[in-house]
């Protein structure tokens, strides 16, 4: 996301931006949580993470090794430049990411909370590569090889994603 710029503004340039609406968000989510009462997560959710939590005690796949990897996998494929055919492998690797996290050594308290984190990226990067590959333009800071021009015609939407059946789907939604 781009904050009110869009695509159109890379990360760290904006620091006021990230003061000023960071203060609105911290402020209307102390409002959110104060209203309303928070959910208790249900069986299955628990019983998921003691499952992991159960497994990566007992793995044998170094945590922080699958962690350099996701990193250099992400910034080799969906870095500056992008383009589909890496975008499909990065999501090839990360498919199979999921998969060796259930693997992951944690002997402590902190290695499982590393696990944990890990799962959580590689979750989050298949967000990122597939709103990446879901959008076939060129936009601001989201650069395609493949597709270098930028296609408002096409393309002044944004992509909402939402989870179906335990996975990413992305809803492609107009600009307001």
């Amino acid at each position: 996301s781009g904050g009110v710029h869009g695509a159109n503004r890379l990360g760290g340039n904006a620091l006021t931006e990230a003061i000023v609406f960071g203060s609105i968000a911290g402020r209307e989510a102390a409002k959110w949580a104060e209203a309303g009462s928070l959910s208790t997560p249900d069986d299955s959710q628990i019983k998921g993470v003691k499952g992991f939590i159960s497994k990566v005690k007992d793995g044998k796949r170094s945590i922080n090794e699958l962690r350099g990897k996701l990193k250099r996998e992400m910034w080799a494929k969906c870095g500056v430049i992008r383009d589909g055919e890496g975008l499909k492998d990065l999501l090839a690797f990360i498919e199979e990411g999921k998969e060796l996290v259930e693997e992951a050594s944690a002997k402590s308290n902190f290695d499982v909370m590393k696990a944990l984190e890990l799962r959580n990226m590689f979750e989050l990067a298949e967000v990122v590569a597939l709103s990446a590959l879901g959008r076939e333009e060129s936009r601001g800071a989201h650069y395609r090889r493949d597709f270098p021009q930028q296609r408002d015609d096409l393309w002044m939407k944004r992509i909402a994603i939402s989870i179906v059946d335990r996975r990413p789907s992305l809803n492609f939604l107009p600009v307001k």
